[in-house]
């Protein structure tokens, strides 16, 4: 992702090097300390579909965009 915006212009190199910061903090906070067997299993079984669903969706919208984009610009 952070190589995509770099080559798209979107973003400076200090984004994606701040990003990666962040995903490392976000890691540390949130997940490292967390023990596994916390996670009831069912949550730990519906987890990957979850994620699934989630990437579904997004790259739902992103098509969507994609093609009001190029629908409107032309």
């Amino acid at each position: 992702v952070a190589l995509a915006t770099l080559f798209t212009k979107q973003h400076y190199v200090l984004d994606a090097i701040a990003g990666v910061v962040m995903a490392w903090v976000a890691h540390l906070v949130f997940l490292r300390g967390f023990p596994r067997e916390a996670v009831p299993a069912r949550e730990r079984d519906l987890a990957p579909l979850l994620a699934l669903i989630a990437t579904s969706i997004y790259g739902a919208m992103v098509v969507g965009f994609a093609v009001a984009y190029i629908v409107l610009d032309g």
